[in-house]
């Protein structure tokens, strides 16, 4: 979790707690992880292999997220629903993290709110200078 993007300035003492109650989710290639409009209850991070969220609204289009990324990214994390289809595109295994687990950890670790609250300042800071 110490590579990921999302969690890059949080303490080890606070990454250990969220890898503590972390589940592991394996997935074949093709096989869905999310469906469209699903309700979140955990945010992933992939730790190997890569996958996909596919939308159709407003427009048909994809992004990958690979190793040590946030799945859907600034999508990802704190929405109400999943915005499209998240899929392997190849076999790969998912660091699945509850939004409980998150929350409560949070609250004794300010560092790890930092650290979430930073990627979201970059990721948006990103999708806005992005040439479309």
């Amino acid at each position: 979790l110490h590579l990921t993007d999302v969690f890059a300035r949080a303490s080890i003492q606070a990454l250990t707690r969220l890898a503590r109650g972390a589940t592991e989710v394996e997935l074949e290639a093709g096989a869905q992880l999310v469906a469209s409009g699903a309700a979140p209850k955990s945010i992933f991070v992939v730790a190997r292999g890569r996958v996909a969220l596919s939308l159709s609204e407003p427009a048909a289009m994809s992004a990958q997220f690979g190793v040590n990324r946030l799945v859907g990214g600034y999508a990802g994390i704190g929405q109400e629903a999943w915005p499209g289809d998240v899929h392997a595109l190849e076999p790969s295994t998912i660091v699945a993290i509850s939004y409980e687990d998150l929350f409560d950890i949070m609250e004794d670790h300010y560092d790890v709110i930092r650290s979430v609250i930073g990627f979201l300042t970059v990721e948006r800071d990103r999708l806005q200078n992005f040439n479309w």
